[in-house]
C-alpha cells in the first residue's frame, strides 16, 4: 500500500487533545450525576429566566452532552458508544416533557417506558424472561463475531482506508465491514437490555432489527 499524506488536501489534519480514560463504573456514576443535574435544572428552569431562557438552557445542555464523550472515555469501545448516545437521548427526551409537575419518580418511569413494549404487557413473564436471555445471547454473539471475524479483516490503522478512492472495490468492502462492526458493537446494548428484561420481566423493544439486511431505505428506518 502506498503512502498517503493525510495532512494535504483534500484531507484535513486537526489535532485534538487525548481523551481522558476512566474506569467504566466511574463513567457511569459521572453521567448519572450529570443527568441528575440536568433533571434539576429543567425542573427549576423558571428560576433562571432572568439569566437564561428555557430554549438556551436546553441547547446548552445538548452541547455539553455532545462534548463530554469526546473528553471522557472508557477503555471499552461498546461502553463508549453507549455513553455517546444514551445520555444525549435521555436529555432530549426529558427536555420534551412538561417539567412543571415532573418528579424524579415520574421521570424514571417515563424513561423506562421508552424501551418497554407496551403492546405485550399481557404476555407471560416467563416467555418475556426467556426472550431476554436470547437477547443477551444475541448481543454476546455480535461482540464475539466482531472480534473474531470483522476486526481481522479491517486494517490495523483506520486511516489506511483513505488510500483508496471512493469507488475502489476495497473502499466499498471496508465501508461495509465498518458498518458491520458498528452494528456488532451495539451488541453491548442487547446484553444490557436483555439482562434488564430477564431480571425484571419487562418486554424490552428491539432497537435494531437486522438493519444491514434491509431491502430498502424505508425498510432500514422502519
Amino acid at each position: 500500500m502506498y503512502y498517503v499524506d493525510h495532512t494535504r488536501p483534500p484531507f484535513v489534519d486537526i489535532s485534538l487533545p487525548e481523551a481522558i480514560t476512566v474506569p467504566a463504573l466511574a463513567l457511569i456514576l459521572f453521567y448519572a450525576v450529570i443527568l441528575s443535574i440536568d433533571f434539576y435544572l429543567l425542573c427549576h428552569e423558571r428560576h433562571f429566566n432572568k439569566v437564561i431562557s428555557p430554549t438556551q438552557l436546553r441547547i446548552g445542555m445538548a452541547i455539553i452532552q455532545a462534548i463530554l464523550p469526546l473528553i471522557f472515555i472508557s477503555s471499552y469501545p461498546p461502553i463508549n458508544i453507549l455513553f455517546a448516545a444514551a445520555p444525549w437521548l435521555v436529555l432530549c427526551y426529558t427536555a420534551s416533557m412538561p417539567t412543571e409537575e415532573l418528579t424524579f419518580k415520574k421521570w424514571i418511569t417515563a424513561l423506562i417506558q421508552i424501551t418497554v413494549n407496551q403492546n405485550s404487557l399481557q404476555i407471560d413473564s416467563r416467555k418475556v424472561r426467556y426472550k431476554g436471555i436470547s437477547k443477551v445471547a444475541l448481543g454476546i454473539f455480535k461482540l464475539v463475531f466482531m472480534h473474531v471475524v470483522t476486526d481481522p479483516l479491517l486494517p490495523a490503522h483506520n486511516e489506511d482506508v483513505l488510500a483508496y478512492s471512493w469507488l475502489h472495490p476495497m473502499s466499498l468492502i471496508y465501508t461495509l465491514l465498518f458498518g458491520i462492526k458498528a452494528y456488532c458493537l451495539l451488541g453491548a446494548i442487547d446484553v444490557v437490555m436483555g439482562a434488564e428484561q430477564t431480571l425484571f420481566g419487562w418486554d424490552m423493544i428491539d432497537l435494531f432489527n437486522s438493519p444491514i439486511l434491509a431491502s430498502s431505505p424505508r425498510d432500514f428506518w422502519r
